[in-house]
Order: C-alpha cells, then structure tokens, then sequence
C-alpha cells in the first residue's frame, strides 16, 4: 500500500510539473507575427528601393518576429499617385514616396517643387529638418499617417528629346511631363506645356512620343532607369528639389508598442541618413555616366539662370499665398536659413 501510495505521488508530481510546463508554454508563447505590407512606385533595380529593401530588412531582423514589413516594389500595389489615400485608408500598411505626390490633398508637401528655392543639395537637407515636423503634423491630422522618416534625392531639371533646352525660347512647344500643381504652374511660366503624368508612366511616356520633355525624375532615377535609351538633353540649372517619406498607416502606429515604434524609427533614421549619403554622393557620377551614353548635359549659365528664376517668381508668390500664413513663414524662414549656412555654388 505505501508503494502504491509513494508511486501515486511520484506520477501525481511529474503529472503536475508536465502540466506546469504545458501552461508555462502556452502563457509565453509568441503572438502571430504582424505583417506591415509596403508599398513603393520605384521598380526593384532603382537605387531608392534598395535601400527602402536595406531598411526592411534591418527591422525585420530587430523585430525578431513580432513584426514582419514585406516589400512590394513597382506599384504591385499602389500607384505612387495614389499612395497616400492607400495608406490613409489601410489598403496598404506603408509606403514611400516623393513629398510632392501629396501636394495635391494639401500645397504644403509641394514644398521642394518650388522654383529655385534652394542653394543647393547641402540646403535641402537642411530645411528638411526644420519642416519634418510640419509635414509629419499635417500628414498625422489629415492623411492618417506618421512620416517615420524624411530624405532628400536630389535636384530636379529638365531633359528632353527632340531639342536641348538652353534659354526661356527653347520651352517652347515642349510637352513636359509634371505630378504637381506648382510643377504645371512651372512649366506655363517658362513656355512649356505641362502634362500631368504618374511618375512610373514617365519613361514609356517619353518613349512614345506622348511627352518630349520630363522635370520630374532626379539624376539618380535617370541614369539607373536607362532614361539615356531615349533622353538626348539635360539642362542642369537647380531648378527645384526632390525629398521623400516612409509613411505607416496612424491607426497601426498607434496599436504598436513603444519598443517596436521605437525601433522603426531607429532603423529609418539610418535609412534616411544613408539615403541623403548615397544620393548626394552619387548625383554628379550619374549625370557623368548619362553623359557618357550619349546624352548632352548643359550646365546653364548664371545670366539664363536669372531669367528662368524671375520667370517663375510669380509661381513662388502664388505657392506662398496658398498656405496657411504661419506655415508659409515657417517654409520660408527655414529655407532662408538653410541656404545661409549652404550658398549657392
């Protein structure tokens, strides 16, 4: 009886710490990874989506599971136009794109698109510092979004087909590819004949003679994309900027925990740090490599160059006018600053 007794409370034991370690493991368990689906327009070869891959990747690794971003590149799922009521609305989790595609829900994001605005590639990252946080309010209370991050890819001028574009003249009878209201009003004022294209459709755009002209890709887009099969001039005047964002969808920030936001926003800092970096460094070897296939690059003089700013001077006082008055202060304050500490080169 007393081993029976003895034997009862050996199985009765294990029995319990069996039972111990089945509810151990299903209290700390991990919960089902949550899956961010992100969006971008640029194909997987452009240099941008690289790197947006880099800082996937990164996360992902920090996250340890708990988090998964997976990378949909050449608009699979959104048209880069239509990025933002993606995001707004959930049907994607994520994305990047250029700040001027929302211009056009609110004339803040046009920002970079202004004329001659400034110095320098040094001066964008400058202001972008300073008007981070107005985009990130704005975007937060009408879009339904968090900008993670903000970079700069570069200047933005005007190549062709058909014809070099040297002076005010050659704008003449150009049909020119645009994404945002500033950016028509633009071309009108030089002589040209916007037409508002998504930027994907560009380049096939260019190849089918629907447009002759583009403004809207930077040296960086240019050159990888094989712009030169079909390009035969480029004008580099520092016509006006080009900055972009990751954006996350507000209501899935929101739900994240502390760590995990905390943690995306480390990781797109250094995406943003290493997109400034790379882009930078690499503009003038892109216009250089266009050049050598076989597209003539023309470096416009400071006297043309005037002519063109003066041209557009009524765009940047209409641009002006249409923001908020605090916020166009601030635009222009920032800016101000930013080319006193970069002058123009």
């Amino acid at each position: 009886m007393r081993k029976a007794s003895f034997l009862f409370r050996i199985i009765l034991v294990v029995s319990l710490l069996i039972l111990a370690g089945i509810v151990s493991s299903a209290c700390t368990s991990s919960a089902p990874t949550v899956v961010l689906r992100c969006a971008i327009g640029a194909p997987l070869e452009h240099p941008g989506t690289q790197l947006v891959a880099e800082f996937v990747d990164d996360f992902n690794a920090a996250a340890d599971g708990r988090y998964e971003i997976k990378l949909f590149a050449g608009g699979t799922l959104s048209s880069t136009l239509g990025q933002m009521d993606a995001i707004r609305t959930g049907a994607i989790d994520m994305g990047d794109a250029a700040t001027n595609f929302y211009a056009g829900n609110d004339a803040a994001f046009g920002v970079a698109d202004v004329p001659f605005l400034f110095n320098n590639y040094d001066a964008q990252i400058e202001f972008l510092k300073d008007a981070w946080e107005v985009l990130d309010d704005i975007a937060q209370e009408q879009f339904n979004q968090k900008l993670i991050c903000m970079a700069v890819y570069g200047s933005k001028d005007v190549y062709s087909v058909d014809k070099p574009v040297r002076t005010l003249d050659d704008w003449q009878g150009l049909l020119v590819s645009v994404n945002t209201p500033i950016e028509s009003d633009m071309v009108n004022a030089l002589g040209g004949a916007p037409v508002i294209i998504d930027w994907v459709d560009e380049l096939p755009s260019l190849q089918k003679g629907v447009i002759n002209a583009g403004i809207i890709s930077a040296p960086m887009g240019l050159q990888p994309m094989q712009y030169s099969d079909v390009i035969n001039y480029l004008t580099v005047a520092g016509m006006k900027g080009g900055m972009n964002f990751i954006a996350i969808n507000l209501d899935i920030w929101n739900d994240m925990p502390k760590d995990i936001q905390d943690l995306m926003l480390e990781c797109a800092a250094d995406y943003a740090d290493n997109f400034n970096t790379t882009f930078k460094s690499t503009e003038n070897d892109c216009i250089a490599q266009l050049e050598s296939e076989g597209v003539t690059v023309y470096y416009l003089p400071a006297d043309e160059r005037d002519r063109w700013v003066e041209a557009c001077s009524q765009v940047c006082e209409d641009y002006w006018d249409s923001l908020p008055q605090d916020i166009a202060q601030k635009f222009k304050d920032f800016a101000a600053s930013a080319n006193s500490k970069f002058p123009l080169d």
